[in-house]
């Protein structure tokens, strides 16, 4: 009969000594029984773990790092390098939260990365109950940077990354079928994940807070992307031309997102969900913005916008309360086609401009908006806008402003 450890077990009940005889336990579904412990191989000396993380990993590709055994922080202050061809499963501890914080501190310069996958071929990055943070010296640039195309695959799951440099997630060239569950990637510089070209891309359940650059989560390109229930807060101070979300992928699936803009200083177009450049894309529910505080800048800010894109539909999305009277907008619809939207507003704030005009509609309730009912009375800007009115036998009717 296979023993299942509980949560209490003492450690070695997880993990074997380096060298001694293989156990096996099953850990809901993971194997710990095979996994090189960091503390086997010298970590939890408190000054630099660099050396233990790399000889656990050179010694199996699986590895467990448990709770740091006087309760401090394990210190990581260079590039991990995954030698196995198979890839690297990590893990911490299960049923104890995130375990020990990794602190990567003191990196030798700001352009190297944490994670270095082999460029042969298929390794798989796979971690799961690990947090990571950065608190002094120079900070990794990447927590992973995708260097392969098509050959690199990720599955994460139950992780925490903050303050690194670069990115959290960082896929500049192609990669196929990567799964993120209940992800958090916090004050990362250039933004929390970046993908070039993802294909089969699947983000369940991941928190994004205070990321700098241009987006918490950016698609630039690839296909077939489903992101549910994603969560958006803890905005950057000073942040300019920000989206929460921006995509140009195709057939990029959101579903329920939960976003909130906290009281900060930001200029520019703000954007909760930006639809640049995408193909066959749906929002599902959810843009509800909650605003504690008050919000102040220059600028604009819109719930979703959709640009220069074709074919999106955005079902039972409700809308936001902006406040602060900075131009708020729910809806705007640029220079696309085959814009459909239903929301559940009763005061939906739209902007078509005139190249969508004959390609958009826009629902409240089931029932097309019209003139006065459901949409505000004005919009201004330099931008041509215009306010939907109805809808013709071919075409959506508008009063220009």
């Amino acid at each position: 009969m296979t023993t299942y450890p509980k949560f209490d077990d003492p450690m070695p009940a997880f993990t074997r000594a380096a060298g001694a005889a293989v156990t096996h336990h099953d850990d809901h579904g993971r194997i710990i029984g095979l996994a090189e412990n960091v503390l086997h191989h010298g970590a939890g000396g408190g000054v630099d773990d660099t050396a233990a993380f790399q000889a656990a990993i050179n010694a199996g590709h699986r590895v467990h790092v448990p709770t740091h055994p006087t309760g401090g922080n394990y210190i990581i202050k260079n590039k991990l390098t995954v030698t196995n061809t198979a890839g690297l499963y990590m893990t911490g501890d299960f049923n104890k939260g995130y375990g020990s914080v990794i602190l990567c501190d003191s990196f030798p310069n700001t352009t190297t990365d944490l994670f270095e996958l082999p460029a042969t071929g298929f390794p798989q990055l796979q971690l799961e109950d690990l947090y990571f943070d950065h608190s002094t010296g120079n900070p990794p640039r990447d927590f992973y940077r995708q260097t392969v195309a098509d050959s690199q695959g990720c599955n994460w799951r139950n992780l925490y990354v903050q303050n690194f440099g670069g990115y959290g997630f960082n896929a500049p060239v192609e990669i196929v079928a990567p799964r993120f569950t209940n992800c958090n990637f916090i004050s990362c510089g250039a933004g929390g994940m970046y993908f070039a070209l993802g294909n089969a891309v699947g983000i369940d359940h991941c928190r994004m807070a205070g990321n700098g650059g241009t987006a918490d989560l950016e698609i630039a390109g690839g296909e077939g992307y489903t992101i549910d229930s994603p969560v958006f807060d803890g905005f950057a101070p000073g942040a300019a031309n920000f989206s929460r979300l921006k995509t140009a992928g195709r057939g990029v699936t959101i579903i329920n997102p939960y976003v909130e803009w906290t009281s900060v200083s930001a200029s520019g177009t703000l954007r909760d969900i930006y639809f640049n450049g995408a193909t066959n894309a749906a929002l599902i529910g959810g843009v509800g913005q909650v605003t504690p505080g008050s919000f102040t800048g220059a600028g604009s800010l819109t719930a979703v916008e959709i640009n220069n894109s074709t074919n999106v539909q955005l079902v039972n999305v409700p809308t936001a309360d902006w406040g602060g009277g900075i131009s708020p907008y729910d809806l705007k619809v640029i220079g696309s086609t085959g814009v459909i939207a239903s929301t559940s507003s009763v005061a939906a704030r739209v902007s078509v401009d005139v190249a969508s005009e004959p390609y958009t509609e826009i629902y409240s309730f089931g029932r097309l908006l019209r003139s006065g009912q459901n949409i505000s009375p004005v919009l201004s800007g330099r931008r041509r806008t215009a306010v939907v009115l109805g809808r013709s036998s071919s075409r959506t009717v508008v009063r220009r402003t």
